[in-house]
């Protein structure tokens, strides 16, 4: 891999990991405006310690179990599509 192939993934892979966090602490917000941990550990069967290890980026949790912590919620996962080529783009003429 060449040295600017190198740098573009590593660009790459910090932006996911800042895509995924981002995801885990709206998450959280949204859990603490609605419902303790406990609460929501009791409505999805999912292990209170999970939802706290999730909430601070501890573990990735898979896509089923992020829908079943969301849906009691009233929220659920969406696709949207990114602008990477620009933002890539940008950072490799760097």
């Amino acid at each position: 891999m060449e040295i600017k192939d190198k740098d573009l993934y590593i660009v790459r892979e910090e932006l996911l990991m800042e895509l995924e966090y981002e995801v885990m602490k709206e998450f959280a917000t949204i859990r603490k405006n609605r419902v303790t941990q406990e609460e929501l550990a009791e409505v999805t069967n999912i292990v209170r310690q999970t939802i706290n290890r999730i909430e601070n980026s501890v573990t990735s949790p898979q896509i089923s179990t992020m829908i079943r912590l969301l849906a009691p919620l009233g929220f659920t996962l969406k696709i949207e599509p990114l602008d990477w080529e620009i933002n890539i783009k940008e950072i490799s003429e760097k």
